[in-house]
């Protein structure tokens, strides 16, 4: 009786290992977010040409690698790379594809090893609210067939549909389509059914296939507009929709890779806005304290700037323990930073703003070497325009964009990435100071920051603290130097733009500049 309980006890414990065993999992994302990190964020088509065809690709950004180790980046956020029906790639036609014009499989994946050997993560743009109209299943749905006609979103007689909070989705007459089918954006971009769980189910093996290729995560497009309300009967509770599909989604993403990443993107000024996706993400673009930094360095008071910067961060940390912030100061979406400030200098104080704040901050491509673009003609492609690397550069041919929506002489006066290095004074060689400053502080990256009040409006200064190690950030928002008091437990200073004296127990900040204080 004895040796057939053992027995029957060792099948069972086999049974439970083989189970253990079989929960299916990739190689480990090579991130690690317990280091200084900072990110950058590269357009494809417009960062490097490998072949000298006027448009960037893959290879183009694996020959850049060192170039983006030396800068101190430690993670890359690729734009879209599948195949699609526009230029910026937002208009996904095959998800398992890699864009021709970029390169190959063998390309990408000699991109990933390439950056995980130098250390540097890679994740990509992941398009999921929508497909293009030319993508299959689209076309399928359209012709009510293989079953995919409930994979879109399609209206429905007698429903009363929801409607404000901001959103710009509306349903779309199509003669074609035999009905009206919802978009976030245009009719090019018809929304998927994400409340179907065939589509739900596609998503997962979409994503286990480029986590499988290496990608250390995801960045997740236009999260603001996933389960619009326009597109349910008002009397829905959308959130209980948006709870349930990043629990698996994202759930999925960080059971079957360890240690991933995803962030979202919630286009909104308020953090208020974006909070309700804050469980199911590692970080949101911090658009809320952008909007902050750029009115202060254009001449809005910073009057509780670093108050209302840890209510924000206090009301995410409350919906995740584990909320690791990223401060932009531009992207593809936003005017260049350049161009919202207008100064070297002040383009300077926006990026010791940034940096010298916790979490991992984020590059727009060109920012370093003050590339310039806003909103043209209502077209956003002069804020992506091409980086400078030589005497030369190149442009995408207007075939590609379309002519008339960018200014060519716009960048003409930018010195190019091989000038500016040449030049210690250059603003791209302060860009590597600063970050490769903020990646080596742990008081900087993993801080609890507090406010300092030095008696001077046009001071920011806050304490930021990690362990026994803490720090007096200082900023000099106004186009005058400013003297401050050196007292007895500054211990030294470890960060400044420009030589600082100090004479008779007085620290001289210049315009425009910042300093790190020991303390």
């Amino acid at each position: 009786m004895k040796k057939g309980l053992g027995f029957l006890l060792s099948i069972i414990l086999l049974g439970s290992l083989i189970s253990c065993n079989n929960q299916e999992t990739t190689t480990p994302s090579i991130f690690d977010r317990d280091k200084g990190n900072t990110a950058y964020q590269l357009l494809i088509y417009a960062f490097d040409s490998s072949n000298g065809d006027e448009l960037g690709d893959l290879e183009g950004i694996r020959q850049r690698l060192d170039y983006l180790k030396d800068l101190g980046i430690t993670l890359i956020w690729l734009s879209p790379i599948h195949e699609a029906s526009s230029y910026h790639g937002y208009d996904v036609i095959d998800y398992y594809s890699i864009n021709k014009d970029y390169g190959t499989l063998d390309d990408f994946k000699n991109l990933i090893n390439d950056a995980h050997e130098r250390g540097i993560s890679i994740i990509l743009d992941m398009v999921l609210n929508h497909t293009s109209s030319a993508h299959p299943w689209f076309i399928d749905a359209c012709n009510n067939k293989n079953n995919k006609r409930d994979w879109y979103v399609w209206k429905k007689d007698g429903v009363t549909y929801g409607s404000g909070g901001g959103y710009t989705g509306r349903f779309y007459e199509s003669s074609t389509c035999n009905g009206a089918f919802f978009s976030s954006f245009t009719t090019s971009m018809p929304d998927l059914n994400l409340a179907n769980k065939e589509v739900v189910n596609e998503q997962k093996k979409i994503l286990k296939y480029w986590l499988d290729l290496g990608v250390d995560g995801f960045r997740f497009d236009a999260i603001k507009h996933f389960f619009d309300i326009a597109e349910y009967d008002k009397e829905r509770n959308t959130l209980n929709d948006i709870n349930k599909y990043f629990k698996e989604i994202n759930g999925f993403i960080h059971s079957y890779k360890k240690n991933s990443y995803i962030i979202g993107e919630y286009l909104e000024m308020d953090y208020r806005g974006y909070i309700k996706f804050a469980p199911y993400f590692d970080s949101e673009f911090d658009f809320y304290t952008y909007d902050q930094i750029i009115k202060i360095v254009n001449g809005a008071s910073p009057r509780g700037y670093i108050n209302n910067y840890k209510t924000a961060q206090q009301a995410l940390l409350d919906k995740n323990r584990d909320w690791y912030n990223s401060v932009i100061i531009s992207n593809h979406d936003l005017d260049r930073v350049m161009s919202r400030v207008e100064s070297e200098n002040k383009a300077k104080l926006a990026l010791n703003m940034q940096m010298l704040l916790p979490g991992m901050p984020y590059v727009y491509y060109g920012d370093e070497i003050g590339l310039k673009g806003v909103r043209y003609k209502n077209n956003d492609i002069e804020r992506r325009l091409p980086m400078k690397w030589g005497d030369t550069w190149y442009w995408i041919s207007a075939d590609k964009y379309g002519a008339g929506f960018y200014r060519e002489e716009i960048n003409n006066d930018v010195l190019s990435v091989s000038e500016q290095l040449e030049d210690e004074e250059s603003l791209l060689n302060y860009y590597k100071k600063v970050i490769n400053f903020r990646n080596a502080k742990a008081a900087i990256y993993k801080g609890q920051v507090s406010e300092v009040d030095l008696g001077n409006i046009n001071l920011i200064a806050y304490k930021s603290k990690h362990g026994n190690d803490e720090l007096l950030v200082i900023h000099n928002k106004s186009y005058s130097s400013i003297e401050i008091d050196k007292k007895s437990e500054y211990k030294d200073i470890i960060f400044n733009q420009e030589l600082i004296t100090t004479n008779n127990n007085k620290i001289v900040i210049p315009s425009y500049t910042s300093v790190v204080i020991q303390l």
